[in-house]
């Protein structure tokens, strides 16, 4: 009996591929015969291929887990990758090459001269031929012009249409299945009378494959295990699955039991959509059309660009509105003016919708749209800069929706900025033209802000963890977009004027992490409860180290540059520490500086204070200040003069000297109580690993005070005080029962004074 199910269950698959089949082909040759104004195809086809120039560039679009190949002797930099097809046909298999896996995205770069340093840029496979010279333009300026005009119609309509059904299907009017279609398709009366509404189960990357089967086993009637997890393979790899088709009771009572066993179990909820049947049909549609538009550019270059010109196109009734997640910032200084209500009918071009729209897609449709753009419009230069233009102005936006969207990275929208901002020629115009480097930050920014306090510092918290990582890789993007230095030739004042406002969003963030996660020496007991919020602040340093590298690069790569951002960094130094500590008068007889002398030290004790090890501002004034000496030979008067404008050598350098002096304490293990946030943190800054260059850049700043200073004794002086050796200086040495004394002492004032 189980065998007879089995072989039943198999030719009611085997039918279903096939009725499928027959749908998409039906659906394919009226779209093409429409194009072609004829039903003889490929007769057409065959005419446009023949006259076709293609594309040097392979353009393959990598899948999850596909192998790819770096040439570590040609390459420009990591990023750039060759498929398996294009390598084994290529010189870099005789050099130096690395094989990874690709984690979905990306594209191979055969073809790209600027993807490689030397060498031909091409395989075998893709060198060009003697007509290799035709643009795509170029291509369609030879194709009928009837025929361009049908092809335009058809790539807009099936654009509009996809759109329309992932943003907001429920406000088309036409997509409901009218008496027309049901008189001329008898086959739909049972479902539309029986089975109008399913229940989608929505992937995303808060639970596990596990989490998911035992789910379904349980919600749904009589699944069976095995059901169960081809269900939640489906899920994983399409981004949603139906799991029950019914009517709208039934379907509810699946999603609402799925709600109620994922709400007390995990983290967040399973999600789940009641939705009415022909909506889901209609999406299953989109994706096929989709799947389908790439083998247009395959025929001829020329759809390409007929591609390109209707993705760009950029009047009123052309443009598309979408559903957007609104910004709810009352109260607050919003950064996000252009998702308030007021802009919600805003219209927008195709290619700008399909980027915004991110969020609203499923995984296998961010796939398709995806590829569809990589190799719609990366193929061609002119129509990758209006791409990374558009992709550049929308970054703060993209950067939202990613951060608050749950699905993997290789499907959103976000994994064209390695694609787009790492291709030299394209940089220097997005940050000139686009202010591209103000934008990413401004994105990175609208994230921060929701973690401010009152006084504008910076606190991250646990429970912002996930966002907070996701938002990381937009300073992963700006490594992309500020790797590739400008010459002097190459500085105009629209460069400098845009790369400096960007580097007043950097300065923002700084100012907001500078004295971030300050901590008290624990004396008498151990901390009760230690807290690890302190970890977040340390990532956030290690990704933001090295764009502040790169800040440092352009800017010493031109001396009006560097000068502006030395003033402005040392400006915001000024303003978050506008509040100094009184000093007092302290008398020391210092052998070795000759006879008794008064030195004015500022008045602080990092063994009884609120210290902190995070002064951003200063690291990045140090390596500013190091880079002088390349522009003015006279460095020290210029550095010195430059500095005290704003505020003495003594007040810049002394947050700097606290973190000295604690990183010793802890070292030595003055602060043990206070548990292991205070050895952690003095770990990673010494760290040459997780944290490169925190502690070199506080040395630097410090032997730059030494050097700049008038008064080299005060600033010995200043150093012995915070190290709390004058008495060992003068031969007075504290004894251990005098230092523990004060201990106990301390102790007893914190516990009268809770």
């Amino acid at each position: 009996m189980l065998k007879r199910i089995n072989t039943v269950l198999q030719d009611v698959d085997m039918n279903f591929q096939r009725m499928v089949q027959t749908l998409n082909k039906s659906a394919r040759d009226s779209l093409e015969q429409f194009i072609c104004g004829q039903q003889d195809v490929a007769s057409v086809f065959k005419r446009l291929a023949e006259a076709d120039t293609p594309s040097a560039v392979c353009g393959h679009v990598f899948k999850p887990g596909e192998t790819c190949y770096n040439c570590r002797d040609c390459g420009q930099d990591a990023t750039c990758v060759l498929c398996v097809q294009c390598f084994t046909h290529s010189q870099h298999k005789q050099h130096r090459y690395r094989i990874s896996t690709s984690e979905g995205g990306g594209y191979c770069d055969c073809g790209d001269p600027e993807a490689w340093t030397s060498g031909s840029p091409c395989c075998s496979l893709h060198t060009p031929g003697a007509e290799q010279g035709r643009s795509a333009q170029q291509v369609l300026a030879d194709m009928p012009r009837d025929l361009v005009d049908r092809a335009s119609h058809v790539i807009f309509n099936v654009v509009r249409y996809a759109l329309d059904v992932s943003t907001d299907p429920k406000a088309v009017d036409d997509l409901v299945s009218a008496v027309k279609e049901k008189e001329l398709f008898p086959d739909l009366k049972f479902p539309l009378q029986y089975s109008n509404y399913c229940c989608v189960l929505m992937n995303d990357e808060s639970h596990s494959y596990e989490e998911v089967t035992r789910v379904l086993e349980r919600v749904l009637p009589k699944p069976g295990p095995q059901l169960a997890r081809e269900l939640t393979t489906y899920v994983d790899k399409h981004g949603k699955a139906v799991i029950r088709v019914g009517n709208y009771k039934d379907c509810v009572t699946v999603s609402s039991n799925i709600e109620a066993r994922t709400r007390i179990a995990s983290r967040s909820v399973l999600k789940s959509k009641v939705l009415p049947s022909y909506i889901v049909a209609h999406q299953t549609f989109v994706t096929r059309l989709l799947e389908w538009l790439p083998s247009l550019f395959r025929v001829s270059s020329g759809f390409r660009a007929v591609f390109s010109q209707v993705l760009f196109m950029n009047r009123p009734d052309t443009n598309v509105k979408i559903q957007r997640q609104t910004c709810n910032c009352v109260g607050l200084a919003c950064r996000r003016p252009d998702m308030h209500t007021e802009h919600k009918n805003d219209l927008h071009p195709l290619c700008e919708a399909v980027l915004l729209n991110d969020s609203n897609s499923w995984k296998k449709l961010r796939s398709l749209w995806l590829s569809l753009m990589i190799e719609g419009l990366m193929k061609d230069y002119d129509s990758k800069k209006q791409l990374a233009s558009m992709f550049a102005r929308n970054y703060p936006s993209i950067v939202h929706s990613f951060v608050t969207d749950d699905q993997e990275r290789d499907s959103s929208v976000m994994s064209l900025s390695v694609q787009i901002f790492t291709v030299p020629s394209l940089t220097l115009y997005l940050i000139e033209h686009c202010s591209a480097l103000s934008g990413m930050l401004q994105g990175f920014l609208n994230l921060l802000q929701e973690s401010q306090e009152e006084d504008g510092q910076l606190v991250l918290q646990h429970e912002e963890r996930n966002e907070f990582e996701r938002g990381l890789s937009s300073l992963l993007d700006l490594t992309y977009l500020l790797n590739v230095v400008p010459s002097p030739e190459q500085w105009t004042d629209g460069l400098r004027r845009s790369f400096q406002a960007g580097v007043g969003k950097v300065l923002e963030i700084l100012w907001m992490m500078q004295g971030m996660d300050g901590m008290k020496r624990q004396v008498g007991q151990h901390v009760e409860l230690e807290d690890s919020m302190w970890k977040l602040t340390y990532e956030l340093q290690s990704y933001l180290g090295d764009v502040l590298r790169l800040v440092v690069n352009w800017s010493t790569s031109d001396l009006s540059v560097l000068k502006h951002v030395i003033s402005a960094t040392l400006g915001c130094i000024v303003n978050k520490n506008s509040s100094w500590q009184e000093v007092k008068e302290v008398s020391k007889h210092l052998a070795f500086l000759g006879p008794p002398k008064v030195f004015t030290v500022l008045d602080y004790d990092v063994a009884k204070d609120t210290v902190t090890l995070h002064t951003p501002l200063h690291r990045l004034l140090a390596g500013l200040l190091a880079e002088l000496h390349r522009y003015d030979s006279n460095v020290v008067v210029t550095c010195r003069q430059r500095v005290e404008e704003q505020l003495s050598l003594a007040r810049l350098v002394e947050p700097v000297v606290q973190v000295s002096a604690v990183v010793a304490q802890i070292n030595i293990g003055m602060w043990r109580r206070n548990g292991s946030q205070a050895e952690s943190q003095a770990f990673l800054y010494t760290s040459k690993k997780y944290c490169p260059g925190m502690r070199e850049a506080d040395l630097l700043l410090l032997q730059l005070t030494a050097a700049l200073t008038h008064d080299v004794d005060t600033f010995l002086v200043t150093l012995l005080a915070r190290f709390k050796l004058t008495k060992w200086a003068t031969g007075d040495l504290d004894s251990e029962a005098t230092v523990r004394a004060e201990d106990r002492k301390s102790t007893r004032l914190n516990s009268s004074h809770p």
